[in-house]
């Protein structure tokens, strides 16, 4: 899976972009001004990747950061 994932993103760099930059926590308005896209066109290609599984919806992506509050403050 992982290796379907990174030959994905290989071959869309624009998706590229988008993982990255969502990665460091910007809005869709602030990725559509470094990719010089809409920020429609933004929101549609996350939704995108969200369906294929390169991006984790915001309300999964919640939960997830829970547990694993949960989990690292079990771990101490």
């Amino acid at each position: 899976l992982e290796k379907i994932s990174r030959e994905l993103l290989k071959s869309r760099p624009l998706w590229s972009d988008i993982k990255r930059y969502k990665g460091l926590g910007l809005n869709h308005a602030e990725i559509g001004r470094l990719t010089s896209r809409a920020t429609s066109t933004v929101r549609q290609h996350v939704r995108d990747m969200e369906r294929c599984g390169l991006l984790m919806p915001p309300k999964q992506l919640a939960q997830q950061q829970q547990m694993a509050l949960h989990f690292a403050g079990g771990m101490a």
